[in-house]
């Protein structure tokens, strides 16, 4: 991510380059089942972490917009999977 910032004072504008963090990550194989979805586990994972870092984004606008991507997609995981599963998103992380 870019972010660019007009300065009044001096007239002009300054980019910044963002740093993107990517840890790495080890996802689980895929499959065998659910046989129509063999990498739910793998998806399921990066919904997951997404949704507990959304937690961390200070401004309630963008925070909200993430949620309802966020949603979004474990909605189209859910319907891609059908009634053999059944997907939730965990409030807060579960205890160790």
């Amino acid at each position: 991510m870019i972010i660019c910032i007009y300065h009044q004072n001096d007239g002009a504008e300054h980019c910044y380059s963002v740093p993107i963090v990517v840890v790495p990550v080890h996802l689980p194989p895929p499959g065998p089942n659910p046989y129509n979805y063999p990498f739910l586990m793998a998806d399921a994972v990066i919904v997951g972490s997404l949704h507990a870092l959304a937690q961390k984004i200070s401004d309630e606008g963008a925070r909200q917009a993430v949620h309802e991507g966020i949603n979004d997609a474990v909605e189209a995981m859910q319907a891609r999977v059908g009634k053999n599963a059944r997907l939730m998103l965990n409030p807060q992380p579960l205890p160790p």
